[in-house]
């Protein structure tokens, strides 16, 4: 009995004895408090740099059907556990306090954390606790059918001597998110004034602007979707009393729906109508007009250990004249070139030909300076690069607070 009982503590040893010390973590989630992390798992050392790592743990998030968030944790293995990967996902409502979802944000880290641990001292230290009542729990029926509401506004006024400025927007949205359907509604506006007095002169510049908009997607498959948009407007910006549009779609994505989360790369091809009545007669001698046009786009995004990629390209044509379009080219990216140093790249550009709501006249300077209306151009471009480099201890497990410094914490978006 003495030897069975000696080969069984033997067995044990060897599968789950104390031959690896404590796990090193490196974490990456996009706007998260590193610092409340680190106070909850402060048994296991955090370091700045991946390549550091015994554990690389990947938050990345995108918009559920209720207002919330889907995160989904990423474990991946490194040195000692290389190969031993995970995910985990848990949902966040949109009334969810901060609280809420960083303590299940850590929670689920730790029960991800338990295969890594098992060779470890912190074995002996474990325990589970489930709390069967609320499992024995289940939604039986939802009372909103899966619908939810949402009302927003804001304003902004900002005024010295000279200048005074006052900006409002108020929304109103529905929606409705399932599985095979996705619907949306929505309904807005805003105006803005601004007025300056220059040398005894006043100028006053003023826009507003109102749209209704809807969309129903239906999921064909687990790559194939359709849906079908339409919007009413109007803009003072955009030389419009009214606008009317009629928009159908079809998306087909590369990679399952389901892995969208870390990869997605979609192609999209439209066609649609649309009734114009302007508020101006426009530089083509137009003063209302029925127009029909078709778009393409492709697009990729992906979130790995050495960065992130998202990119899209898009074209749009009207039929009565193809020399009537635009394209655009979007991209960011998030690279790690080696431990320490990260590339950082944002950039955007269209080649524009398709202003047709373009007032004809003359503008004043101060229609140019104030903004009142669009003006005629043939390009636009935004571009931005940053390096970062850090160096020194690997090691990143103090928390420090005072006079309100996060201390440790680090963020980064991927553009979900």
């Amino acid at each position: 009995m003495k030897k069975i009982t000696l080969l069984i503590f033997i067995l044990f040893s060897l599968l789950f004895g104390n031959d690896i010390e404590n796990p090193k973590l490196f974490i990456e989630c996009k706007s998260c408090s590193q610092d409340f992390i680190k106070e909850k798992i402060s048994y296991l050392n955090f370091v700045r740099d991946r390549h550091d790592a015994d554990i690389h743990i990947l938050e990345t998030t995108q918009n559920t059907g209720a207002g919330g968030k889907e995160h989904t944790i990423i474990f991946l293995g490194q040195f000692d556990f290389d190969g031993k990967n995970d995910t985990l996902n848990f949902i966040s409502n949109v009334d969810d306090s901060d609280d809420q979802i960083r303590s299940e944000r850590v929670r689920l880290i730790q029960i991800g954390l338990v295969p890594y641990l098992l060779k470890t001292s912190v074995l002996s230290q474990m325990s589970i606790n489930i709390n069967q009542e609320i499992v024995a729990k289940k939604i039986t029926t939802d009372k909103w059918n899966n619908w939810v509401y949402s009302i927003s506004g804001n304003g902004f006024l900002n005024a010295q001597q000279s200048s005074n400025s006052l900006n409002t927007f108020g929304k109103i949205k529905a929606s409705r998110i399932t599985e095979d359907w996705k619907i949306s509604l929505s309904l807005g506006g805003s105006y803005n004034e601004n007025e300056f007095d220059f040398d005894g002169e006043e100028y006053i510049s003023t826009s507003e602007s109102k749209k209704v908009r809807g969309s129903i997607i239906k999921s064909l498959t687990n790559h194939l979707s359709i849906g079908i948009w339409s919007s009413v407007w109007s803009s003072s910006y955009g030389n419009t009393n009214i606008g009317i549009s009629l928009t159908p779609k079809i998306e087909y994505n590369i990679f399952p729906y389901s892995e969208s989360n870390q990869q997605a790369l979609r192609l999209v091809y439209s066609i649609g109508g649309e009734q114009v009545n302007y508020a101006d007669t426009t530089i083509y001698f137009k003063i209302q007009e029925s127009l029909y046009s078709e778009g393409l786009s492709i697009s990729y995004s992906t979130v790995k250990p050495w960065g992130s990629v998202n990119t899209s390209l898009s074209g749009n044509h009207y039929f009565h004249d193809f020399s009537k379009n635009i394209l655009s080219l979007n991209t960011g990216l998030s690279l790690r070139l080696i431990k320490g140093l990260s590339l950082n790249i944002m950039g955007s550009g269209s080649m524009v030909h398709n202003q047709l709501s373009i007032p004809k006249g003359d503008y004043s300077i101060e229609d140019v300076l104030l903004e009142r209306a669009e003006l005629e151009t043939q390009f636009t471009y935004f571009a931005s690069i940053g390096l970062s480099y850090s160096f020194g201890s690997i090691y990143n497990n103090v928390v420090n607070s005072r006079f309100g410094g996060g201390g440790n914490r680090m963020s980064y978006s991927y553009g979900y």
